[in-house]
């Protein structure tokens, strides 16, 4: 005899929801055994299941996440318990990823690396910039606050730790999955100074980079600028992402389901 609902915390929360556990074992089966095609869902909403879902959506809602883009649905057997906007299709990141891997993968090869130039509207005299540091962006979607600290460090290598212009912020750059030029280039400007960094910032620095990296330097007078034509510039640097393959990795272990 097939018994789903019979042990275990499922039962436990089942009695006190009030639902009788061996009624629903056999409403169970005959679903099981007369085929989908004649599932009858019956809907009868529990006040601790539609509570427990209301918190839920209240945690979310504190942190500033609209409750009609969060897909909830509690079911036992042919019993619908709670749910929110559960009949909505909604676009759910781990489906997502399988569809924007493939695509990534038709458009470029699996080695293939984003390119983000760093370049100079002025001379370097004495380690600082006569001018703006300017960033041109290729759509690499993996420039992260690690990207931003080995680029600063690689500055200070060249002997350049200051900039008297602007953060000038071109073509299709994003940082921390934030394109919007003017955010992007603010968080550039702190991962490049880490007198700057947030807490944010200060973790994924002990989480992620070796142990003995160094603390870039690099100040920026200025403030972040976008710049939407072309412009004339001093090539200093040519940032090169992970392989798309290992991009598509780490990415696909991140989910934001709002």
């Amino acid at each position: 005899m097939l018994d789903v609902f019979s042990s275990g915390v499922l039962l436990a929360w089942l009695e006190m929801a009030g639902v009788d556990p061996i009624e629903l074992n056999a409403a169970t089966r005959q679903v099981w055994q007369g085929g989908l095609s004649k599932l009858i869902l019956l809907d009868q909403p529990d006040p601790i299941a539609s509570d427990l879902v209301q918190q839920y959506l209240d945690r979310l809602a504190a942190r500033g996440l609209s409750d009609q883009v969060q897909g909830v649905w509690i079911q036992a057997g042919p019993i619908s318990l709670a749910n929110n906007v559960g009949t909505t299709p909604l676009p759910a990141a781990s489906l997502t990823k399988v569809a924007t891997t493939l695509a990534a993968l038709q458009q470029w090869t699996p080695d293939y690396q984003f390119e983000t130039l760093i370049a100079t509207s002025g001379p370097v005299e004495n380690g600082v910039v006569q001018g703006d540091l300017i960033v041109v962006g290729s759509g690499d979607p993996f420039f992260v606050w690690e990207e931003g600290f080995a680029l600063g460090n690689t500055l200070n290598q060249m002997g350049i730790t200051q900039v008297r212009g602007n953060l000038i912020i071109s073509g299709n750059f994003s940082m921390n999955y934030e394109s919007n030029p003017i955010k992007a280039g603010e968080f550039l400007k702190q991962a490049l100074d880490s007198r700057l960094w947030p807490a944010e910032a200060a973790a994924q620095y002990d989480q992620r980079m070796p142990p003995g990296t160094a603390r870039p330097i690099v100040a920026i007078a200025g403030t972040v600028q976008p710049q939407y034509t072309a412009v004339q510039a001093t090539p200093l640097v040519r940032h090169q992402s992970l392989p798309l393959a290992e991009i598509i990795k780490q990415m696909n272990i991140r989910s934001e389901e709002q």
